[in-house]
C-alpha cells in the first residue's frame, strides 16, 4: 500500500496468531483498501505511515479503550460518542463500525475480534495523525 506502508502485513501476522479467520481478516484488509483509495483520490500528499506512527496511534486508541471499559454501559456508550463526535475522521469511523457492524464483528466476543477492532481503530487514527492539513 502505497501511502499505508508496508508495516501493515505485520498487522494481519498478529491477526492469525490471534486466530482470526481468513473472512475476518477480510474485513480489515477490505477496509486498509478502501483507506488506500480514500487517500489516493483526496488530491494531497500522504507520508508514509510509519512504524512509529502506527505504535503512537494505537497507544491512544488502547488508551481510549482502558479509559471505558471499567464505565456503566451508558456512560461507555455516551463516551465513544463522545469521541466520534470529536474525532478529526468521523467518517471513515462510521465506515469501520457500519463494516464491522454488518459483519457480526461489532459485538466483540473474542480475542480475535478484538484484534480486528484495534487494527481498524488504528487505521483511522493514523490516517487522521498523518492526513494533508488544508489552508482555509
Amino acid at each position: 500500500m502505497l501511502y499505508l506502508g508496508l508495516h501493515w502485513s505485520h498487522e494481519f501476522r498478529v491477526l492469525q496468531r490471534y486466530e482470526a479467520t481468513l473472512v475476518q481478516i477480510e474485513v480489515v484488509l477490505n477496509l486498509l483498501l478502501v483507506f488506500h483509495e480514500a487517500m489516493k483520490i483526496s488530491g494531497g500528499s500522504w507520508p508514509v505511515i510509519s512504524e512509529d506512527v502506527q505504535d503512537r496511534c494505537l497507544g491512544r486508541v488502547s488508551g481510549r479503550v482502558h479509559f471505558i471499559e471499567g464505565l456503566s454501559p451508558q456512560m461507555q456508550a455516551q463516551a465513544i460518542a463522545d469521541a466520534v463526535s470529536n474525532h478529526p475522521e468521523q467518517q471513515l469511523l462510521a465506515y469501520v463500525f457500519g463494516k464491522f457492524k454488518g459483519s457480526d464483528l461489532l459485538g466483540i466476543k473474542t480475542e480475535a475480534e478484538k484484534m480486528l477492532m484495534l487494527a481498524a481503530l488504528n487505521l483511522v487514527e493514523c490516517i487522521a495523525e498523518t492526513a494533508p492539513r488544508r489552508t482555509k
